[in-house]
């Protein structure tokens, strides 16, 4: 369904799959804290831009692959390279803009190097390359992987094929190209932007999909958890 979408898109189905490893690892009933929802983590405020208007329509994948792929295509015909969207997928337009075409909020700059490693990997392109620079239209660096937290925020990429794929790197370029981040919070977010959402009657899925779990915990009873992972598109 992803590829089929993306060539409906003229998206490329390497970058789409890059994005949603990263964005909910495949899970459909992912939501982050700041309440991005499913496949593509998509903000609910986003969606409505694009007709969605439902919160519960947005767990179904085909509609959050609609919803997101049609955004991600838009943040590409409107930046100039991959690297931009991809930041403003996570952060906003508006931070890239301010930030004059680069995000500096560490856990952006975490997720960025994620998405955009990955993408490079899957296309054989070493990350530090200028292949890389030229076909990101951004230099990705070592420093992006670690930004703000350090070796303890990172986490080993699931797939060994980095090393293998660029036998010619040197031992610390290959290790750096193999981590990623850890699912960091998203930047600069009120605490009480989700809480508020939850309170309107609409939102209820949501709020018992965040909730209940924890509920069910306390009460020493097991129960699938709700996936903490990387927050996109808000602004």
């Amino acid at each position: 369904m992803i590829d089929r979408f993306a060539g409906d898109y003229g998206l490329d189905p390497d970058l789409v799959h890059a994005l949603i490893r990263v964005e909910s690892a495949y899970d459909p009933q992912a939501v982050s804290h700041a309440g991005a929802v499913g496949l593509m983590q998509v903000m609910p405020e986003t969606a409505v831009d694009y007709g969605i208007d439902s919160i519960d329509q947005l767990f179904e994948p085909e509609i959050n692959l609609h919803t997101g792929m049609r955004h991600l295509k838009r943040l590409l015909e409107k930046y100039d390279g991959i690297g931009a969207a991809v930041m403003a997928y996570n952060a906003g337009e508006g931070a890239l803009e301010r930030g004059q075409g680069f995000v500096e909020y560490p856990e952006t700059q975490r997720y960025t190097h994620q998405v955009l490693s990955d993408y490079l990997i899957r296309k054989g392109i070493h990350p530090y390359s200028s292949d890389a620079r030229r076909a990101l239209g951004m230099a990705l660096t070592p420093e992006m992987a670690v930004a703000g937290g350090g070796s303890s925020a990172l986490r080993r990429f699931a797939t060994p094929r980095s090393s293998a794929m660029f036998p010619g790197a040197s031992s610390a370029q290959t290790q750096t190209a193999r981590w990623q981040s850890g699912g960091a919070p998203g930047p600069r977010i009120r605490a009480t932007t989700l809480s508020s959402r939850l309170a309107v009657p609409g939102h209820s899925l949501l709020k018992s999909r965040l909730t209940d779990p924890a509920r069910r915990a306390a009460a020493g009873l097991s129960g699938r958890s709700v996936r903490q992972v990387s927050r996109a598109v808000a602004d």
